[in-house]
């Protein structure tokens, strides 16, 4: 079995939703009116719980 393998479809399908919805965030962020002023901070946060999920996930499919 290769390291690729181990990676399957809704693997795959749960990733891009999480990135989808992480690059909506980011974004909707410099939308919102009443987030513009602290849209610094809120970014930071969804980068920092982005990178968290993103580590979990990783750990998750390699430890198959």
């Amino acid at each position: 079995m290769t390291l690729f393998s181990a990676v399957s479809g809704e693997d795959m399908r749960t990733a891009q939703i999480v990135t989808g919805v992480a690059i909506a965030l980011f974004v909707g962020v410099s939308v919102a009116p009443g987030l513009r002023q602290h849209a610094g901070t809120i970014r930071l946060a969804l980068l920092v719980v982005y990178l968290v999920v993103c580590a979990v996930f990783v750990v998750t499919v390699l430890s198959r």
